[in-house]
């Protein structure tokens, strides 16, 4: 079964898209759900570090019909750096950060874990195409 991201939206939220999508995978497929996910007016924050080359289609006339605000992000050069030699020298144990993972299936669940004082960070995967 293949999971309608825009079904699953209304199900959960009651309402024809999301008022606010955060991308922070970095990959094309989750930049074009950010687009499918975002309601009419909605705004997208696209806050992931995307591979140099990367790009996306953009269907104009969804920006147009929704009205949508993207916005980029951009690095912080006074602390990127230092976070990344963190991480690459090993300093840091990242996966313990990461205390529960959901399928988008359970997105509704994985909020309420994340809300929750026993998570630290909640992970919601979901399916590439």
């Amino acid at each position: 079964m293949t999971l309608n991201l825009n079904d699953e939206i209304k199900k959960i939220t009651g309402h024809d898209g999301c008022n606010v999508v955060i991308e922070c995978v970095g990959k094309p497929f989750a930049v074009k759900q950010a687009i499918e996910a975002a309601g009419y007016n909605g705004n997208i924050l696209l806050f992931s570090v995307p591979a140099p080359d990367s790009t996306v289609d953009l269907p104009l006339f969804d920006v147009y019909k929704k009205e949508l605000h993207i916005t980029g992000s951009m690095i912080n050069p006074d602390t990127h750096q230092r976070a990344v030699n963190l991480i690459n020298g090993r300093r840091l144990e990242l996966g313990k950060l990461i205390t529960h993972t959901f399928p988008i299936e359970e997105l509704e669940e994985a909020i309420k874990t994340q809300m929750g004082a026993e998570s630290i960070k909640v992970m919601v995967c979901p399916k590439e195409d």
